[in-house]
């Protein structure tokens, strides 16, 4: 048990720090993006009716805490623009009436590909 909560992962950051190996032990490459120790600036999902939601975290005022829920289902994401297939697109505060913040769900089956920005730690990035 000790093994498996501090001594795997402690095994696993000092092979990556070294670069002698990336395997992150994940069960798929989704659980290895949300499992990434990077801070996420924009999610943009594109849904199969050819529009696409975005989530820019830079402009959320107030910052939710948890500013994207992802499931086996969908997500639930606060929606800061819309893009849709005819070019037109809007922008949106999500802050509503009284303060309220509105959250948008979106079942999987809807969407098509999630795109995600996110500022890497320098000690991730190969500096030539």
């Amino acid at each position: 048990m000790a093994w498996r909560s501090i001594g795997e992962r402690a095994v696993r950051f000092m092979m990556n720090s070294m670069g002698i190996y990336r395997d992150d032990h994940e069960s798929s490459t989704w659980h290895s993006l949300t499992n990434q120790l990077a801070a996420w600036t924009v999610v943009q999902a594109h849904l199969k009716n050819g529009s696409v939601l975005e989530a820019n975290f830079g402009l959320m005022k107030p910052m939710p805490r948890t500013p994207i829920i992802i499931n086996d289902d969908g997500i639930a994401v606060y929606v800061t623009g819309v893009y849709r297939a005819d070019g037109t697109s809007e922008q949106f505060d999500i802050t509503g009436n009284d303060s309220d913040i509105t959250i948008t769900y979106l079942p999987r089956s809807e969407i098509n590909r999630i795109d995600i920005s996110w500022q890497i730690h320098e000690r991730y990035l190969n500096k030539k």
